[in-house]
């Protein structure tokens, strides 16, 4: 379905590790600013992606303080690289999605009325139907972590049809990185 932008710091660093660049970047009160300089070169990097492809890209709760300003200027970019908004999908995770209302408020209203598609990342409970719904979510995604052996863990293989089934409820299509070609085939 399309590509996930990465982060990485500089190679043989603490940096590297996109954890460790992200908690520093919080201990410095550069939270905000890492989000945006990673959004702008997810799309940057982003020319030459073919229109049936989509680009993921993972955002922080410190989004909230992103303004008009900077979004028109994605906006901008998305029009230099001829890519359109429907082709980029921001990607929340539930840890944010479900314990911070107003950011996931703000930032799909926001968004989602820009033609931003929006994914919510492991989101498997019946609790989260109504808010799923409620929000317009495009996409519930996957992690590798989820998948990985999901023909030999029936724990996971039992929370995969109750995915399924929240995303026939809510119309949202259901994601899974870094699927292998065998998994597809046994799901």
């Amino acid at each position: 379905i399309g590509y996930e932008s990465f982060v990485k710091g500089p190679a043989n660093t603490i940096f590297y590790n996109p954890s460790s660049l992200f908690a520093n970047s919080k201990d410095l009160g550069l939270q905000f600013e890492l989000d945006w300089l990673c959004k702008k070169k997810a799309i940057e990097n982003a020319k030459g992606l073919r229109p049936d492809k989509k680009l993921f890209i993972k955002i922080m709760s410190t989004s909230i303080h992103d303004n008009m300003l900077r979004v028109d200027h994605l906006k901008e970019l998305l029009k230099k690289i001829d890519v359109l908004e429907k082709d980029i999908v921001f990607e929340i995770r539930d840890e944010d999605a479900f314990q911070n209302v107003n950011f996931i408020n703000r930032i799909i209203k926001m968004y989602s009325g820009m033609k931003f598609a929006i994914a919510i990342k492991n989101t498997w409970e019946d609790r989260n139907i109504g808010f799923l719904k409620a929000k317009n979510v495009s996409y519930i995604k996957l992690d590798k972590y989820f998948i990985r052996d999901l023909d030999k863990n029936s724990i996971h293989n039992e929370l995969l049809k109750n995915i399924m089934k929240i995303a026939g409820k809510v119309h949202a299509g259901v994601i899974a990185a870094t699927l292998s070609s065998a998994m597809a085939s046994f799901l």
